[in-house]
């Protein structure tokens, strides 16, 4: 499921002339995910990487990271974690284009800006790109997750806002809560057994 986000963050990074970010991810072990939730978690975790490479990192960044973290989330859910380390989401453009289109009031709170990105359509982009901000947009991966059981939110673990820019940027996490029921870690001597498990995926 990672090995092809790999080979896609070069290639973007190419195209965009920008640094080829490092890919990090925790230790997770062997899992075999439900089919349906192995099509949805590559769709999602590809379009985040593209809003990565095209919004969050800036060209003179000269080093960028992409952290995938997985974590048990008590008896029936696990938590995989998003992140970057760019610039986080950009308050001031989204509170402009969403109160121009009439989505928000222009005195609705941090979190209410931020939560903009799961709107049906939207994006700060003037002009649509095959990079981001066209065709799967965040209102599809959250659909994607909930339609499977789990949950989507987005966490803030430090504000970083400046007064010069407003609103400023605001660094994020992307929390997507994974029924344990379509993703189950194996051990090495379950995987002969698993092998054939039908509807399942590596």
């Amino acid at each position: 499921l990672l090995r092809p986000l790999e080979r896609s963050v070069e290639a973007l990074a190419r195209e965009l002339a920008k640094v080829v970010p490092e890919l990090v991810c925790s230790d997770m072990g062997q899992f075999w995910l439900d089919r349906e939730l192995a099509a949805a978690l590559d769709t999602s975790l590809t379009h985040l990487v593209r809003n990565s490479m095209d919004h969050g990192f800036s060209c003179e960044s000269k080093i960028n990271q992409i952290r995938i973290d997985l974590k048990d989330d008590g008896e029936d859910f696990w938590r995989l974690i998003y992140s970057d380390s760019g610039s986080g989401l950009n308050l001031d453009a989204i509170l402009k284009k969403a109160a121009a289109s009439g989505v928000l009031q222009t005195n609705s709170t941090v979190d209410q800006i931020a939560q903009c990105i799961f709107h049906p359509g939207f994006s700060t982009k003037e002009q649509l790109t095959e990079i981001s901000g066209h065709g799967i947009g965040m209102d599809a991966v959250k659909a994607e997750v909930e339609k499977l059981g789990g949950q989507v939110s987005l966490v803030y673990p430090k504000l970083r806002l400046t007064p010069e820019a407003g609103h400023g940027a605001l660094p994020f996490e992307l929390h997507l809560r994974i029924p344990k029921k379509l993703m189950r870690k194996v051990e090495d001597q379950d995987l002969s057994g698993l092998a054939q498990t039908p509807g399942k995926s590596k």
